[in-house]
C-alpha cells in the first residue's frame, strides 16, 4: 500500500461501509498526505506506525539478547512472539494500553492495535493451544511430508528461524527448546 489509488470516486464505499478511516503507512505520508490532508475522497485518513518493540530473553549463561516483534501488514500478522507471553506483556512491548485480548497469548489470536485487527504468531506454537510440545514440532514435520497442511498464520509459527520456509530445523529447534538446550525460539539480535 504505497500511493492511495486514483480511481475512486467520492464517496465510493457510502453503500458498503459509510463510516470509516483508511489508515496508511507513515512511512508513505508524502503521498497520502503531502500537503497534511486528514481525508482522502471524503474519508478520513490517518498514519499508523507498525507496532515496534521487543523482548528480552536471557540465555544459559545469563547474557540478556533481544527477540524483536516482527509483522507483515500486508497479511495483518504480528509475529516472533516468545512462547508463554501475556497480553498484557505484548501490550506493554507495542505500547499500547488495550489489545482486545487478556491472557496467555496462542498463535491465532486476534489484537487490535490502532484500529486494525492483527493476527499473532507465537514462535513455535504450530498447534495454536499456546504451549509449545513435540506436537508442534511434529504437525511441521507432518506438514514437509505432506500429511498435514499449515494455514498461513501456522507456517509463520512453524518457521522459527525467519527462513524462506519453515524446515526439519524448526521442528528440531521446538524440541531443543522443549528440553531446554534452546533459551528462546525464533529470532534473536544480539
Amino acid at each position: 500500500m504505497g500511493a492511495p489509488p486514483t480511481e475512486i470516486g467520492e464517496r465510493f464505499f457510502d453503500n458498503c461501509a459509510p463510516e470509516f478511516t483508511i489508515f496508511y503507512p507513515a512511512a508513505c505520508a508524502s503521498s497520502w498526505a503531502p500537503n497534511g490532508e486528514t481525508t482522502w475522497n471524503g474519508y478520513p485518513i490517518k498514519p499508523f506506525e507498525l507496532p515496534q518493540g521487543s523482548f528480552t530473553v536471557t540465555d544459559e549463561g545469563g547474557a540478556t539478547k533481544t527477540q524483536p516483534i516482527m509483522s507483515d501488514m500486508e497479511s495483518g500478522f504480528l509475529f516472533n512472539i516468545p512462547a508463554g507471553t501475556t497480553a498484557e506483556q505484548l501490550a506493554s512491548a507495542i505500547g499500547a494500553t488495550d489489545i482486545g485480548v487478556m491472557g496467555k497469548l496462542k498463535t491465532g489470536d486476534v489484537i487490535s492495535y490502532c484500529g486494525m485487527e492483527l493476527t499473532i504468531a507465537i514462535a513455535g506454537d504450530v498447534d495454536c493451544d499456546a504451549q509449545i510440545t513435540a506436537a508442534d514440532a511434529s504437525k511441521i514435520l507432518r506438514a514437509i511430508v505432506k500429511l498435514e497442511e499449515l494455514n498461513d498464520i501456522q507456517s509463520i509459527a512453524a518457521n522459527t528461524q525467519n527462513a524462506a520456509e519453515y524446515t526439519a530445523s524448526d521442528a528440531a529447534k521446538i524440541l531443543r527448546w522443549i528440553v531446554k538446550y534452546e533459551f528462546t525460539i525464533g529470532i534473536i539480535c544480539d
